[in-house]
């Protein structure tokens, strides 16, 4: 694996946190409140951007959480078309993903797939997190490390919406949301 030491020192937005700062999020981008709380939403919006273009979502103890990597394998990218050399392997991306007969996400890009909650795996989630992911083909020193963003995405409806977004992406028509915001910020 690369760079698997310290692969479980994440930055981690607990459940109560990440509730507090999406919920936070939310109520400042109201009509009624943006206006007045232009720097609410503007201080909020660079964390939750933060977590969510360099994190991934995950359930602990029963409720959604937010980590970031905080290592080298933080800033991998997407590889459209299946172009990705670290990971697992799988035939499917983003363009091939057949959307309206998917009824479930499939189970490469799950981490547990449909497994039973664990408390032993809530103890050590950063750990098991970070173990499913090796070189998929020879990588030289200078190389781009890509993997494939659909192992994000979680739930069936996240699920969709990240093929949807990632085809416009890899298409040239759309951008992520950390180059998104950098472009958006003064």
């Amino acid at each position: 694996a690369i760079a698997h030491e310290g692969s479980s020192l994440s930055f981690h937005f607990p459940p109560l946190t990440w509730s507090v700062i999406d919920k936070l999020r939310e109520w400042a981008r109201k009509d009624e409140n943006y206006e007045k709380l232009i720097f609410v939403d503007d201080k909020i919006s660079s964390v939750h951007t933060y977590a969510e273009g360099y994190g991934y979502g995950a359930t602990f103890l029963g409720e959604p959480n937010m980590a970031v990597e905080s290592g080298i394998m933080l800033f991998m990218n997407h590889g459209c078309n299946g172009t990705n050399n670290y990971g697992q392997e799988t035939d499917l991306n983003e363009m091939s993903v057949d959307l309206k007969s998917i009824t479930e996400v499939p189970e490469e890009f799950t981490f547990r797939g449909n497994a039973p909650y664990s408390p032993v795996f809530d103890r050590n989630w950063r750990h098991a997190l970070n173990l499913g992911g090796y070189t998929l083909r020879d990588i030289k020193a200078g190389d781009e490390l890509f993997t494939t963003y659909l192992s994000l995405a979680g739930n069936l409806e996240n699920f969709k919406e990240e093929v949807m977004t990632l085809r416009r992406q890899c298409m040239g028509e759309d951008v992520g949301i950390i180059t998104q915001y950098e472009s958006e910020s003064p």
